[in-house]
Order: C-alpha cells, then sequence, then structure tokens
C-alpha cells in the first residue's frame, strides 16, 4: 500500500472498495477510527510519542500498523482492490480468495485464545479455504482447528517459524495425550506426517 499509494495512502478511502458495516458503517472509516483510538490509548509508547511529538500525529503505514488490531488487519486486506489483494497474496504464493479465508479463520481462533475461551472440540464459524489436496480435512460441516493449522503452515512455507510452532504444538499433544482427543480439533490419525509434509503447490485460481 506505501509502495502503490504512499506512506498515509492508507487514510485515504479512495484507495480502498466502499465496503459497509453490518451497521451501514464505511469499514474503512472504522479502521481508521480505532486506528486514531489505539494511538490515544498507546500514547505514552515511544514510537507513539515521537510521530505525535515530531511529525504532528502523522503515522507512516509501516508504523501504523503496529497499532492495528488483527481484526482490523483482515478488515483492510477485505476492502483492498482486487488488484492490491492479489499483489499481497502472491507473496504467500496463493490467491486472495485462499489468503482472504485464511485471515478469517485465523482472526475467530486468535480472538478464541485471546478471550481465554475454550477451542477444543468447539465448532468454529470460519471455513478457511483449502486447496484440492487438503479438502479431505475440511471436517464436513463442524469447522475444528486442523484446516486452519493447514492454513498457517501453507502461508509459513516450512520455514523456521512453522518448524518451531509444530514441534511446540506436537510436544503439547504428547504431554495431554491421556485426556485429549485429536479428532474434536479435526486432526486426522497421520496428523504429524501431514503438517511435516514439504509440498509444493500450485497456485490455484
Amino acid at each position: 500500500l506505501a509502495l502503490k499509494y504512499g506512506a498515509e495512502g492508507y487514510i485515504d478511502p479512495k484507495n480502498f472498495t466502499d465496503k459497509l458495516t453490518k451497521n451501514g458503517v464505511s469499514v474503512h472509516s472504522t479502521i481508521v477510527a480505532s486506528f486514531r483510538k489505539e494511538c490515544s490509548h498507546q500514547k505514552n509508547a515511544p514510537f507513539v510519542k515521537h510521530h505525535m511529538d515530531k511529525y504532528d500525529g502523522h503515522f507512516p503505514i509501516w508504523v501504523a500498523i503496529e497499532l492495528f488490531t488483527f481484526d482490523n488487519l483482515s478488515s483492510l486486506y477485505s476492502i483492498m482492490t482486487k488488484e492490491d489483494q492479489k499483489a499481497v497474496a502472491e507473496l504467500y504464493k496463493t490467491q486472495p480468495k485462499y489468503l482472504g479465508s485464511w485471515i478469517l479463520a485465523l482472526v475467530e481462533i486468535r480472538n478464541i485464545c485471546a478471550h481465554y475461551s475454550r477451542l477444543y472440540n468447539m465448532p468454529l464459524k470460519q471455513t478457511p479455504h483449502l486447496y484440492p489436496e487438503y479438502q479431505k480435512y475440511r471436517g464436513g460441516h463442524l469447522n475444528k482447528v486442523f484446516p486452519a493449522l493447514l492454513s498457517i503452515k501453507r502461508m509459513l512455507g516450512n520455514d523456521e517459524r512453522w518448524i518451531s510452532f509444530k514441534v511446540q504444538m506436537e510436544a503439547l499433544m504428547d504431554e495431554y495425550s491421556d485426556v485429549i482427543c485429536l479428532s474434536f480439533m479435526g486432526f486426522p490419525t497421520d496428523w504429524k506426517e501431514v503438517l511435516s509434509e514439504n509440498k509444493t503447490f500450485k497456485q490455484d485460481s
């Protein structure tokens, strides 16, 4: 967005699609208002104070993004033009229809975890769009955690962050293997092998 529209191009609604919330309010104005509110809440943070004092409250997007919630990031992606969504999706070697659904699924899981709510054996509202190779893990009418893990794996591309996450997750599952049923979270019996696969996928259109 910065390269195409300038450092503060995210503030201009003309750079985005005109999408409304359920209450009929502009999604873009809601995002900007949330960002401004967070600036006020974080006014004593050194980088916020610096931009308030030295730059009269002007925040380039690479700074502003630090004050965006995960939900706001998701909303921002949803109102980007198709061309801009495609440019971002290509960074993850995928298409917008995949990336958009992955983000929504991860926002839901993030919110459940952040509020210390139950994730185990709970149906999820958001369904991450999976590649044909992973369709069998969709889990029918009940959305569970495992498809979201496949989305994370796909986004990180088997890099060191994914490997570290997978190792920690396997250790956690092994520790509590006597009290959890992995199928309740949509895990197949060969889940360790599936999450360790180093496949190269074609970009679907």
